[in-house]
């Protein structure tokens, strides 16, 4: 087990990244994450059972989550943080500080879905002390710096969410579809535990490789060679599960009138999309971020 420290200056903290092994010996270091079932600590000695070794590699154990990327890539989830801060010039944009203001009368609550290196929600926790958030991750990637107002729980929240209805102001899916086989399914559970006029708010990626001078087409002339590697990543992620044109499909999806609510949820009275624009992490992914209020 490899355990790095980084000082994180947000939060005025160190955050322990944690890479597991199943040859991991017995130690003492504790994950601050709760098991949703148990609500305890997750020991060291349990982290074999939340991953599944391929090439050499960790993924998630659970067989309905994609086996994509693989989770013991943490270098890759806090250089993720950190361009997404600097591209949209924060840890969030649209109305999420007014839907996270204080109220009279309860807390604030708020739900993150994908918690990975936790650097995000930590930066969230410190500057809205009075909200309540709850984060939750397939598998226990790190060990948690505890904070008062962040709860971290471990189960397959791909499975469904483990929470009352209309129990959240907000719930924010962080770059989930790598891992996600029914993306439209796991939405619903977002909107279902969301209370009337709350946020959801979604970043995640469009994978393909675009043309410099037209960002809608792919260069199928100027570079077949990429553009066949592309077709076959993409008819891959169709073979375990993942829909990698979700993020231009959600707008259509979340319409009114779209066959993608069940009969007893009416949808979004908003929907707004702010691409990264020309911002590209080597030609292969477009992010986007999506807020919706919902009805």
């Amino acid at each position: 087990m490899g355990v790095f420290a980084y000082y994180d200056t947000d939060t005025e903290s160190v955050v322990y990244h944690v890479v597991p092994s199943p040859e991991s010996a017995p130690s003492t270091l504790h994950s601050e994450t709760e098991s949703m079932s148990s609500r305890s600590t997750i020991d060291s000695d349990d982290l074999p059972g939340y991953f599944a070794l391929h090439h050499e590699r960790q993924y998630a154990a659970s067989p309905s989550v994609i086996k994509w990327f693989p989770l013991d890539n943490i270098r890759r989830y806090v250089v993720q943080y950190f361009v997404s801060k600097h591209v949209f010039g924060g840890d969030y944009i649209g109305p999420v500080a007014d839907v996270l203001a204080p109220v009279d009368g309860r807390h604030r609550q708020a739900l993150e879905l994908g918690t990975k290196a936790g650097t995000w929600i930590q930066a969230m926790a410190t500057q809205f002390p009075h909200v309540q958030f709850r984060t939750l991750d397939v598998a226990p990637v790190t060990a948690h710096v505890p904070r008062q107002n962040v709860a971290f729980e471990v189960y397959d929240f791909t499975s469904g969410i483990l929470l009352e209805d209309g129990s959240q102001d907000a719930v924010f899916l962080n770059i989930v579809l790598d891992m996600v086989k029914d993306y439209r399914t796991l939405f619903r559970e977002a909107h279902r535990v969301l209370r009337p006029g709350g946020l959801i708010y979604v970043i995640d990626y469009n994978p393909g490789i675009w043309d410099p001078n037209n960002r809608t087409e792919f260069p199928r002339y100027t570079n077949p060679r990429g553009c066949y590697l592309h077709d076959l990543i993409r008819q891959f992620l169709r073979s375990v599960g993942m829909e990698p044109d979700t993020c231009d499909k959600l707008p259509g999806w979340l319409a009114a009138g779209s066959d993608f609510w069940d009969n007893d949820q009416k949808g979004f009275e908003q929907v707004e999309l702010v691409p990264y624009g020309d911002v590209y992490a080597g030609d292969m992914w477009l992010a986007e971020r999506y807020w919706t209020n919902g009805r």
